[in-house]
């Protein structure tokens, strides 16, 4: 952790070089420090829609590692049950009385910590809140402010009014909510404030300073709901598209392992009449990054509402990458701007709670890391087990306990197998044993690898990212040319059971350009000699697919 922390530079790739944790550190600087997030959500245990629907809703509280690198903290059984109530005990008796034992509990691992005992010796380890998640009303609801977002203070960051965040594109600094204007708010319970933050009382929390947004809400369930929306709608009324032949477009560009998100659904005239279109995130996601290659041959080069999607594409590939510098924050704040104005303009209408709420995300960035390691699509993920075990038990008597209790053998069960964060390997094996030849290919590039456990598969999975043969890799930059070069997987080796250490055979592919129109680079099918990459050389870890038009190949890059 303390080499974690020790990290400098421009880039930002998660909460160690945000401001926040600096000043914790500052703080704690004497002590073996674990930051943590909490989670908070309601879920239904029962038929939403049947006659019970709400008596059984239950409120959950998660916690996970804040440090802990992407790849291990998306794993479910890296997120750990804290709390589980009634919701309808908290709607009556308040987020005191229901989150009390909570933040003793948070306040002792805080100040007294756990001894742990390792093969070099006891260590006091700490823990302490870095940040609270959840979606808009969940975190207005345990941090004390309004949740009605048609009140006229519905911002937890700021205080500015609801009318004047739905024409305006950039924030007043000076309304910014601080540890000082904040508690002269919350003594006459103004300004959106509801009741004071029950969190402030840990040593190193406050509620103006930890601040967390969900990308996954704001942006992709909603924003973006309305903006491919109004975006289509011109497109149709322009001339250039007509909903069956983006339906049929949609239905016909296949979406496989390698692609960003789920299988695009088609578009009802339902939501373009209403301005809104219901997808999931995951569809979402998948819909954005790649409508322009699905409609973009049909689109004229300085259309304005083209121009619009480019714009929102390139703010969405910004808020998921897994690296930001301190220069694209400060472009991402310009182009949120630019976005916002474009919007208004465009398409005649308000900006939305959601789109104030994106203006904060460049402060947020620099202040606890990036939106992707903060979104609460995995934790959600976590609902479907207790739903599962819920479903499974035909007693509702203290629900609580029972799904407690079965949650408790689970970490029992990972507790005495000693599953830690290990590296998370899966394939399927075609040859067990290597012929001689491409022995003497693999031991020519790397002369100190052992091959007598090495063996053939036709796939692999690492830490939840699938390799195939036929997927595309980010091979190197060619620098005289200042030109992306991608390569398609041939074969796939694994040097040893149970470990990472791959070998790719891939053959280059002839990058003929990038087109700034659809967003994405143009290959040529034909390849131009091979290469062989172990999976520990690789800078971008992220496997593609090509996409084939009438008359090219892309490959989208993100």
């Amino acid at each position: 952790m303390a080499d974690e922390c020790s990290q400098t530079g421009d880039n930002i790739t998660s909460i160690f070089q945000g401001n926040v944790w600096k000043q914790m550190k500052v703080h704690h600087k004497d002590k073996n420090m674990f930051p943590l997030y909490l989670y908070f959500d309601d879920f239904e245990s029962c038929n939403p829609l049947g006659s019970k629907s709400g008596i059984h809703k239950i409120g959950a509280v998660y916690i996970s590692l804040a440090g802990v690198p992407p790849l291990y903290s998306s794993t479910l059984d890296n997120i750990l049950l804290a709390q589980l109530f009634y919701s309808s005990d908290r709607t009556e008796f308040g987020n005191k009385k229901v989150f009390t034992n909570l933040i003793q509990e948070l306040k002792y691992l805080e100040t007294n910590g756990i001894c742990v005992s390792t093969k070099s010796g006891k260590y006091q380890i700490y823990f302490t809140l870095f940040a609270i998640l959840g979606d808009n009303l969940g975190l207005n609801a345990i941090l004390g402010f309004n949740e009605s977002f048609n009140s006229t203070y519905f911002c937890r960051i700021c205080k500015m009014s609801k009318d004047i965040t739905q024409c305006s594109s950039s924030l007043d600094m000076s309304l910014i909510r601080n540890p000082i204007n904040y508690e002269e708010d919350a003594s006459s319970l103004s300004f959106g404030i509801k009741e004071p933050c029950i969190w402030n009382e840990l040593c190193c929390f406050h509620v103006t300073v930890q601040i967390s947004c969900d990308v996954m809400h704001d942006l992709l369930e909603g924003t973006l709901r309305y903006e491919m929306a109004y975006i289509i709608n011109k497109l149709i009324n322009r001339k250039y598209i007509t909903l069956p032949h983006l339906n049929e477009r949609i239905k016909y560009f296949k979406i496989c392992e390698a692609d960003r998100g789920n299988p695009i659904p088609e578009i009802k005239n339902e939501h373009l009449k209403k301005n809104y279109i219901t997808m999931s995130a995951s569809e979402m996601l998948a819909f954005v990054t790649y409508f322009g290659m699905i409609v973009g041959d049909l689109i004229p080069q300085d259309d304005e509402v083209w121009l619009f999607y480019l714009l929102t594409n390139e703010i969405v590939n910004i808020l998921f990458s897994k690296t930001i510098s301190k220069k694209t924050v400060v472009y991402l704040q310009t182009l949120l701007e630019e976005h916002h104005v474009l919007y208004s303009e465009l398409f005649n209408t308000t900006l939305k709670p959601k789109h104030h709420i994106l203006l904060h995300y460049p402060s947020l960035i620099l202040n606890i890391g990036l939106p992707t390691n903060l979104w609460t699509m995995r934790f959600e993920g976590y609902h479907k087990i207790l739903k599962s075990i819920a479903n499974s038990i035909t007693s509702r008597k203290n629900i609580l306990l029972s799904l407690s209790i079965k949650n408790q053998l689970r970490l029992s069960y990972k507790i005495l197998a000693k599953e830690g964060f290990s590296a998370n390997v899966q394939y399927k094996i075609i040859n067990p044993e290597l012929s001689s030849s491409i022995r003497s290919i693999i031991r020519n590039t790397y002369e100190n690898l052992c091959l007598d456990e090495a063996f053939e598969v036709s796939w692999v999975k690492v830490y939840n990212i699938l390799y195939k043969c036929g997927f595309v890799l980010e091979s190197f930059i060619d620098d005289e040319n200042n030109k992306t070069c991608f390569c398609r997987i041939d074969q796939i080796f694994i040097i040893s059971p149970n470990s990472s250490d791959i070998v790719f055979f891939a053959s280059r592919l002839h990058t003929i350009g990038y087109d700034t129109h659809v967003q994405a680079y143009e290959v040529s099918d034909e390849t131009f000699g091979s290469i062989i990459l172990r999976y520990s050389e690789i800078s971008n870890i992220t496997p593609y697919s090509t996409h084939h038009s009438s008359d090219r190949t892309l490959v989208k890059s993100y």
